[in-house]
């Protein structure tokens, strides 16, 4: 499954749609995006267009990732062990970016309520941190 890379906070929503089109027509299924380049001074307004764009992806039938990093947490005001928030607003694979310490991301697995986020990709990043850092959970 090949896929792409979209970065809303660099376009308009109206590029975002001509571009999953095209996308779409030649084959792409999967969309990355991210959450580390909200606009801190407006992170509501950066997060909207992320969510308008992922939800256009969803409605195409693409496979949404997003890669995000504990100030995201900040941002959205809501616990680590809770994803539901990616879950609701489309999202398949959850990246969690560099700031982990392994242990955060292994209880945020165990306690959160996945609902079909890309669970496997958690764990395996997990677990190779777990490893090497030599976690005892």
């Amino acid at each position: 499954m090949i896929g792409i890379a979209l970065y809303p906070d660099k376009t308009t929503f109206k590029e975002d749609v001509a571009y999953l089109k095209r996308a779409q027509r030649y084959g792409y299924q999967k969309v990355f995006m991210s959450m580390l380049q909200i606009d801190i001074q407006d992170p509501k307004k950066s997060i909207r267009r992320l969510k308008e764009s992922m939800a256009f992806a969803n409605e195409l039938g693409m496979l949404v990732m997003l890669d995000i990093h504990p100030m995201v947490f900040d941002y959205l005001k809501m616990k680590e062990d809770d994803l539901s928030y990616f879950h609701d607003i489309g999202v398949k694979i959850l990246r969690l970016d560099s700031g982990y310490n392994g242990r955060t991301e292994a209880i945020t697995v165990m306690e959160s309520q996945l609902r079909g986020i890309g669970a496997m990709t958690l764990i395996i990043s997990i677990l190779s941190k777990i490893i090497f850092h030599n976690i005892k959970i």
